[in-house]
């Protein structure tokens, strides 16, 4: 019976994700908690009664058993079929499980014909090159879009931006952060605006900025300000720390 535990806990455990993300109602949090077992199979069964259902449940047990059951599954499409989708799909889990090296031979391998200036398939690179602190190459590949539309607000252009800082670029750095400096909106592009004044001994600038932010969002109401919660949070907390210290 005690080999079966893991098993038990792993289905257990996919029940109250399940129940979480899809918002159950409170009592089926209850009836898996306290009927170990028995509340699972209640509630898989009235959840995951038909073929097509039981399905997604086998598969998504298997991706929590292994984490690379997904990518691997990738990796057999398009050993099957060598087809952009597939390539796009499987570079995507790469990148998204921090295999960057793996996922920037992928995207390099599709930077051909009329791929050549994809601004979507460039700004891959661009993150992938930063997170591994290769700033050379977020700079080289990051202006080449510079000036296109689809980089012009992009989270990539942050990165880009740091970039740019990292190799002493601090002229185009500025320009670059001063690009997505939009009023009632990119308060996280905006918020990298006011560290990188910090770091370039601007602090009183970069407590401007942020007072003028928390401004702008304490003027919202209520449904406004619902998307930028968190960036009201991340801002109040980094102008606290700037005026401290």
């Amino acid at each position: 019976m005690i080999r079966f535990l893991p098993i038990l806990f792993i289905i257990q455990g996919f029940c109250v994700w399940h129940a979480f993300s899809n918002r159950a109602e409170a009592r089926w949090f209850w009836i898996i908690s306290l009927l170990p077992g028995l509340g699972s199979i209640i509630y898989l069964y009235h959840h995951f009664y038909n073929k097509e259902h039981i399905g997604v449940i086998s598969e998504t047990v298997k991706g929590a058993v292994n984490s690379n059951y997904r990518t691997e599954q990738l990796e057999n499409e398009l050993e099957f079929s060598d087809s952009i989708l597939n390539r796009s799909n499987l570079w995507d889990a790469y990148s998204d499980s921090g295999r960057y090296e793996e996922a920037i031979e992928l995207y390099k391998s599709c930077l051909i014909d009329f791929n050549s200036e994809n601004v979507d398939l460039i700004k891959k690179l661009v993150h992938c090159y930063f997170q591994l602190s290769n700033f050379i190459e977020v700079v080289k590949f990051g202006s080449r879009i510079e000036d296109q539309k689809g980089f012009k607000y992009a989270t990539e252009r942050i990165e880009y931006a740091w970039g740019l800082y990292e190799l002493n670029e601090l002229k185009n750095a500025e320009k670059n952060f001063k690009g997505m400096d939009s009023r009632y909106s990119n308060y996280s592009h905006r918020t990298e605006f006011a560290k990188f004044l910090e770091v370039t001994d601007r602090k009183p600038e970069a407590i401007e900025m942020l007072e003028d932010l928390l401004n702008e969002l304490d003027k919202m109401n209520s449904g406004e300000l619902r998307p930028w919660r968190d960036d009201r949070r991340s801002i109040g907390l980094l102008l606290a720390e700037y005026k401290k210290n």
